[in-house]
């Protein structure tokens, strides 16, 4: 019988690979627009988000990235909720079975690893799908923007992960110490 925490982490990573292959059915279908079809997309998010794409002509690096294209800021968020899914689904896959074993740190640090080389293959594959489509080409700088999308995403999602399941552990940790020692069960009652 699984325990309360098991089947949230269960529904998690059954949610989150769902997720993830929405994510990327959404890439895949975007970079296989035509060049029109991109700008017309391109301007109605803009119009439905216009406080994603803000324009920040002040900030040097915002502008060494082009990120005033709402074009090129859209690879960061594209690629974020890839790397947010992707990561998710990796932390929450139901590989070990000992809660322990499974926040080991050399243990998240490989679902990292993992979740980053998943992304990094899914952004480049999206670059060489480009090469394919009318009035589209390879863009080595659409690769450094998904990599600041995935990897902080998933950086993001592992520490609050981390933070969340270590909260967890110490509640469940510590009512399994009040379960196997009356006399603090009985202290509880008298206070």
């Amino acid at each position: 019988m699984r325990t309360k925490w098991e089947r949230i982490r269960m529904t998690l990573f059954l949610v989150s690979i769902a997720l993830t292959v929405l994510a990327f059915a959404a890439v895949s279908f975007l970079t296989a627009q035509s060049g029109q079809a991109t700008l017309s997309t391109q301007e109605r998010v803009v119009l439905l988000f216009p406080a994603a794409f803000r324009k920040h002509f002040h900030n040097r690096l915002w502008l060494h990235l082009e990120l005033n294209s709402p074009r090129r800021l859209a690879h960061i968020y594209e690629f974020g909720f890839l790397g947010i899914f992707a990561t998710l689904a990796m932390l929450t896959a139901p590989w070990p079975r000992r809660a322990r074993q499974h926040l080991s740190g050399r243990n998240v640090s490989i679902r990292l690893v993992l979740t980053v080389a998943l992304c990094a293959a899914v952004s480049f594959l999206d670059q060489v799908h480009k090469i394919f489509v009318e009035y589209r080409h390879f863009d080595v700088l659409d690769l450094r923007l998904d990599a600041i999308g995935y990897v902080g995403a998933a950086l993001l999602v592992t520490l609050l992960y981390l933070a969340v399941t270590h909260r967890i552990l110490q509640r469940t940790g510590s009512l399994l110490e009040e379960a196997s020692d009356p006399e603090s069960g009985r202290r509880a009652e008298l206070s």
